[in-house]
């Protein structure tokens, strides 16, 4: 996703990531040494922060597999049929190539899905009408 990033834009992203995964190690790590001393709120909302996270991740991983099947697929008939199969990856054409358009589209769901549950946590709590009626 970053290959055509600078190399200083791409050191970023890479310590953005794995600072993350780290913070959330040890924070998983934490509330299982800690469970009994920390309140239930806390350990509630740290949950939360931690799968909130992971659940979009499951949605792209699904795009990922099939990507890499496709691939797979691609390298056993090239093996079978002694014939060079072009990677989209080294072709260069106009346009995008239908694996990286299909990697994408898996990220933009897994994103899409990570903004409306974070919408729905921050603005869907306190996103709502009382309506007093009367009832017979």
């Amino acid at each position: 996703m970053v290959r055509d990033w600078s190399s200083s834009a791409q050191r970023n992203v890479r310590l953005a990531f794995w600072g993350l995964f780290g913070f959330n190690i040890l924070l998983i790590i934490a509330l299982n040494l800690f469970r009994t001393a920390l309140p239930e709120g806390l350990m509630r909302t740290a949950g939360v922060f931690v799968t909130i996270q992971y659940i979009p991740k499951l949605f792209w991983v699904v795009f990922l597999l099939i990507d890499d099947a496709l691939r797979l697929f691609r390298w056993l008939f090239s093996l079978v049929t002694r014939e060079a199969v072009p990677d989209s990856t080294t072709v260069k054409k106009e346009g995008i190539s239908r694996l990286d358009f299909l990697v994408k589209s898996g990220f933009g769901l897994a994103l899409g899905s990570l903004m409306a549950g974070t919408y729905g946590i921050a603005k869907g709590a306190h996103h709502y009408q009382i309506k007093r009626i009367n009832l017979p």
